[in-house]
């Protein structure tokens, strides 16, 4: 069986010096459940940004359901939902306007 998610020596910094992220390894198989628990600050919102493909780690790999985010970023996107805790819609969205936006980017 294949990992659903897996990070090889994942290493992350954002300034000189300041590493948040230093050799994360781990995977996650179907079906398993995984919580990341850390204080502020300590990459766990940086570690999910890495496994979206919405960042490119320093050094390491990632894989979900076999595809790399950063080489595949569609094809990965499809197959998994993330919501942001920061999503901001402009004012003037609608539910339909945004479920036709979302139907365009990741046609089924």
């Amino acid at each position: 069986m294949s990992a659903a998610l897996e990070f090889e020596n994942i290493s992350q910094s954002f300034k000189q010096g300041t590493r948040v992220l230093q050799d994360v390894s781990f995977s996650v198989n179907p079906g398993e459940v995984v919580g990341l628990l850390g204080r502020n600050g300590a990459g766990k919102t940086t570690l999910i940004n890495i496994a979206m493909g919405m960042l490119r780690p320093d050094r390491g790999a990632v894989r979900l359901f076999g595809l790399s985010p950063s080489v595949e970023p569609v094809a990965t996107k499809m197959r998994v939902g993330y919501v942001s805790e920061e999503q901001i819609l402009p004012w003037f969205s609608t539910v339909s306007r945004v479920i036709a936006l979302d139907r365009e980017i990741f046609p089924t």
